[in-house]
């Protein structure tokens, strides 16, 4: 099986390495009994996504001079503005509240909604209060996981992102 080296776990020390053995090649151990029936059933239809329940990554092959390969070369920049316009986004939504909370202090609001008309240099905006309930899943999931489970819904979806040159990242899979 190329790129995969299989080794049966024993309880005496191998003294060489297995013929094919590079240290770059993910390693998994089977005990004897899950070898045999490996070879037995299947010596060489077996591929590693089987053994390791990881699918392999697809390396794609961009098209010189593609529509494809030009928007690839605009991601990174963008990306990047993108940050840094949230960034700065987020810092001035943070101080027209904080200027809105000192000119309308929580123990002198006489309404929980406010509305700053529209003028030449900014658009018609809305500062009011807001409440949010939120399920603690954790704790459901640990005192009610029959009722956990019944309810929980599977979401997926394509994500697009800087690679990590392979490596699996943190958390779910």
């Amino acid at each position: 099986m190329p790129g995969l080296c299989v080794v049966p776990v024993m309880t005496q020390a191998i003294p060489e390495a297995p013929a094919g053995y590079s240290p770059a090649i993910p390693e998994i151990r089977l005990s004897l009994e899950q070898l045999e029936i490996l070879n037995k059933y299947a010596p060489e239809t077996i591929t590693p996504a089987q053994l390791t329940g990881v699918p392999p990554r697809v390396v794609v092959v961009v098209p010189k001079d593609s529509r494809l390969e030009g928007l690839l070369a605009q991601y990174k920049p963008l990306k990047a503005a993108r940050d840094e316009a949230a960034e700065a986004f987020d810092a001035n939504s943070k101080a027209i509240r904080a200027e809105l909370e000192e000119m309308y202090p929580p123990e002198k609001r006489p309404s929980e909604a406010y509305e700053i008309p529209a003028s030449l240099m900014w658009p018609q905006l809305t500062f009011a209060y807001k409440e949010m309930k939120q399920l603690a899943t954790k704790q459901v999931k640990q005192l009610l996981p029959v009722v956990y489970n019944a309810f929980t819904v599977t979401r997926s979806w394509w994500e697009l992102r800087e690679s990590t040159s392979g490596k699996p990242r943190g958390g779910r899979r």
